[in-house]
């Protein structure tokens, strides 16, 4: 049921469904992430806050790749970002490219034998759930990005305190330690798909309200938790690895986003979690 499923998610992709920020239009043939660059804007100013008169970000100085498969990349100072969670249509890509091949992701992924998701959603535009940790990396490898971890790139050790600054999806998120949620510092009801106002998944950047902690990202407080590069270990599916942010059933108080769960690295049967890359 799983397979047939599937396929009619990756067909109503290949029939030229239009998603947000779906990227290259060839996405299982991803492109070199030197071959197009796009100058970044000035990242300055609140996109949502209702505190924009101390809420100033930093210039970007990154220039970020366009054409690569998923969300677009934003700039977030020295790096970029996924404007989105990855939806189940981009992720359909990722499956339909490998077809029965498993990427090689080390032995800390050796026990994957499947990319096709434990449960299949059929909105092509909701962020790809039931993911485990593995899933979420060899995608972002895919796509030749990263899952979020070090803002300098790679693992962030899962010693490393919550809120800290070399943290590169709580840092996007946080406008740098600015913000508590993504569009502001005090909670504001109904801006995101959180609190249980939806009690579901909603499509991918339809919450106007949900923008920050930079011009440009979507939804990184509620819709989904989301997986980032930082493990106990690097050894096996047992690992806990780290999700942040809240998800759309979780209150004020746990959707922060400092707010961080952890998780076995093959964890895979939630409907509330999702991932979202980092480049470089």
């Amino acid at each position: 049921m799983r397979s047939l499923a599937w396929f009619g998610v990756a067909t109503l992709v290949a029939c030229g469904i239009d998603q947000v920020g779906l990227g290259s239009p060839d996405a299982s043939m991803p492109l070199d992430a030197s071959r197009d660059v796009t100058v970044l804007p000035d990242a300055s100013g609140d996109a949502g806050g209702v505190d924009a008169s101390t809420d100033v970000a930093a210039e970007a100085q990154v220039m970020c790749p366009t054409g690569l498969a998923g969300p677009t990349l934003v700039p977030v100072e020295d790096y970029c970002v996924d404007s989105t969670e990855v939806t189940t249509a981009q992720y359909a890509l990722f499956v339909a490219a490998n077809g029965p091949f498993i990427p090689d992701a080390g032995a800390r992924c050796s026990w994957v034998n499947t990319l096709v998701p434990k449960n299949i959603m059929l909105d092509p535009a909701v962020p790809q759930v039931y993911i485990d940790w593995c899933e979420a990396h060899m995608y972002c490898q895919w796509a030749k990005k990263r899952l979020c971890g070090a803002r300098a790139g790679g693992q962030l050790p899962n010693s490393t305190p919550v809120a800290s600054p070399t943290d590169a999806w709580w840092y996007a998120c946080s406008q740098g330690g600015l913000r508590k949620y993504a569009y502001g510092s005090y909670w504001d009801a109904g801006a995101c798909n959180s609190d249980g106002v939806n009690g579901q998944t909603t499509a991918v950047a339809t919450h106007p309200g949900c923008v920050g902690g930079y011009p440009g990202l979507y939804d990184m407080t509620g819709n989904v938790k989301e997986w980032i590069a930082s493990c106990d270990n690097d050894n096996g599916n047992n690992d806990n690895c780290r999700l942040l942010g809240g998800a759309y059933n979780d209150n004020p108080s746990n959707s922060a986003c400092d707010s961080t769960v952890t998780q076995h690295r093959d964890h895979n049967s939630d409907d509330n979690i999702g991932f979202r890359c980092c480049w470089p």
